[in-house]
């Protein structure tokens, strides 16, 4: 598999979904706080990414497995279907 198919599998332009919260909740706790602590911030960011990827993957191999995604013909990508890697 080469680096293209990879990302596409985990639908890494969708990775702002969990960017902007992450984001949005680090400025609301240094606004609060008075100030930033970077590892935390950087730990969370990851995990989020990671925990989305997985979801991600784990979402596809499951329509696959179900068959929704071969019932699925007129819906396709770029926004909904999936990515169909599987």
């Amino acid at each position: 598999m080469n680096i293209k198919t990879f990302i596409r599998s985990l639908r890494a332009p969708f990775f702002t979904g969990v960017i902007s919260p992450v984001l949005l909740g680090a400025a609301i706790a240094w606004n609060h706080q008075g100030y930033f602590m970077w590892g935390y911030f950087w730990l969370t960011l990851i995990a989020a990414i990671l925990f989305h990827a997985g979801a991600n993957t784990a979402n596809d191999y499951f329509d696959h497995l179900s068959g929704a995604d071969a019932i699925n013909k007129e819906f396709v990508p770029p926004f909904t279907g999936g990515s169909r890697v599987i």
